[in-house]
């Protein structure tokens, strides 16, 4: 069940997804390849107690993070995905307008859905995020998704297949990036725990500079 969201005031513009973007694909007997591009917001910040969580801007600590991050991703050519589902909130709008300043995924469209400003899972079962994940149309092979933890986190973890990726991924810290692969997939709407692949990983220690 999906947790209820904070009310918020008008001047919170929401993009929700379109159908056509979240909706499944028809059945297709052909296998095909998917990838899964999962971003955790940067390291945000605590120092004006009296904003709304929603309104939490990213620390210093975070911004940098999140810009050698995306000079990264432009530098080693890595490819973009197709479309991006970001959560609406200060930081991960921020997060992701600052991983894209350098050029990369600079022209992907961004659709901005509530669903994901959620922080509600039973144990490591993310119900919400992996709900929005198998409704996503296959036309979209390639997808990023930006959003909090516990739930993007442990996501990643139950994605995966073996014990190692697991422990590559147990700790999800601000501004991890990370990618989950699978081939001969006919959908979204077939994932299962367990079963996919991991790529490339990047964790802001991995940019000392």
């Amino acid at each position: 069940m999906l947790s209820r969201l904070p009310e918020r005031t008008n001047h919170h513009t929401v993009a929700l997804a379109d159908t056509s973007i979240l909706s499944r694909s028809d059945q297709n007997d052909d296998p095909i390849s998917l990838t899964l591009l999962l971003l955790r917001h940067a390291k945000s910040s605590w120092d004006d107690p009296s904003l709304d969580d929603f309104d939490r801007p990213l620390a210093k600590v975070g911004r940098s993070a999140a810009l050698k991050l995306g000079d990264f991703l432009a530098q080693s050519d890595f490819e973009p995905p197709q479309v991006i589902f970001a959560s609406p909130s200060v930081r991960t709008r921020q997060t992701l307008d600052l991983v894209r300043q350098g050029g990369w995924a600079a022209s992907v469209p961004v659709i901005f859905d509530e669903r994901l400003f959620n922080f509600d899972i039973v144990e490591a079962d993310p119900t919400s995020y992996m709900y929005f994940v198998k409704a996503l149309n296959s036309s979209h092979r390639r997808v990023l998704i930006v959003g909090h933890n516990p739930p993007i986190g442990a996501l990643a973890y139950n994605l995966v297949a073996s014990k190692q990726q697991r422990k590559t991924v147990s700790s999800f810290s601000p501004a991890t990036f990370c990618e989950i692969k699978w081939t001969k997939l006919n959908g979204w709407e077939l994932l299962e725990y367990g079963k996919g692949r991991l790529g490339i990983v990047l964790k802001p220690r991995d940019f000392p500079w």
